[in-house]
């Protein structure tokens, strides 16, 4: 639809289709946090959307309340991301997408410096600090083009040849329709992800068709473009003018702590076999 951008299914889905076979919608309430299940099951139906078929998990909170603020929070994240997951025996490797020096786009990258990477870790000291069970992750943050000349698919593409693992959690900064949307929603899902793609400026796709590995994304929307917000208000699209982004005034209270619960709750749902007591006295 003209004038609008957006990474939530929750928006896109609603707004451009409504076939129930072809996307399945279930919502539940646990303890104020509102769960949406978007399931695109049709290959007209991803056309039609502009989005990739497969899972999209929303978890969201009322007007004005930080969903970043409430325990039940870290719970649905580990359930939804071991879902998402699903059955591995091999390595994780944990992607930060964004520019740190952006506040706006430094989700991933601040997410990506709490997760626990153990790769190098040798099995005499997991043995002795009791962490039996602990899976092989490895952790990356590859900038931005601007900053590195590469692509990030290309940079990935690299660690993933070496590195082969089972599963690639990918953690990005959002856009969202809804300006109410932003320091109260989650968005997981288990298609990957076009870097940019909500605000204008779309990157090359990462996701298991582009790069040969599961690919299980966490997001969080940060950002409304203006052009977006503008149609909302006025039902006319306006560009212009350069493209403008609206974002939060505590927008860095917002990444700071976002980015510290995705990661502790990254970082429990990674390894199921150890003790989360043993767990969190490392991270």
């Amino acid at each position: 639809m003209m004038g609008i951008r957006t990474d939530i299914a929750v928006e896109f889905a609603a707004d451009r289709v409504n076939r129930k076979r072809e996307v399945a919608v279930h919502k539940y309430d646990v303890e104020g946090i509102e769960v949406t299940n978007v399931e695109i099951l049709s290959e007209q139906a991803a056309n039609e959307i502009g989005k990739p078929m497969g899972k999209y998990v929303t978890l969201e909170t009322k007007r004005n309340v930080n969903i970043f603020d409430l325990p039940m929070l870290t719970e649905l994240l580990i359930a939804e991301i071991r879902g998402l997951i699903g059955r591995i025996d091999g390595d994780v490797l944990v992607v930060g997408i964004g520019n740190k020096t952006v506040t706006p786009d430094a989700l991933g990258p601040k997410a990506a410096e709490g997760v626990m990477a153990t790769r190098h870790l040798p099995k005499k000291l997991i043995d002795r600090l009791g962490l039996e069970g602990l899976r092989t992750v490895s952790v990356l943050s590859p900038g931005v083009s601007g900053q590195t000349g590469m692509d990030a698919k290309e940079i990935l593409e690299g660690a993933i040849g070496r590195l082969k693992p089972d599963v690639m959690i990918i953690v990005d900064a959002l856009a969202a329709r809804e300006v109410s949307r932003l320091g109260r929603t989650v968005q997981l899902s288990n298609t990957g992800l076009t870097p940019g793609s909500g605000v204008g400026n779309s990157r090359t796709e990462l996701s298991e068709k582009t790069l040969g590995v599961k690919c299980v994304t966490v997001g969080v929307p940060t950002v409304v473009d203006a052009s977006t917000l503008c149609y909302d208000l006025t039902g006319e699209a306006r560009h212009e003018h350069d493209p403008l982004i609206v974002t939060p005034r505590d927008i860095d209270r917002m990444i700071e702590k976002s980015g510290q619960v995705l990661a502790y709750s990254l970082n429990l749902a990674i390894h199921p076999d150890v003790d989360p007591e043993a767990l969190r006295f490392c991270v």
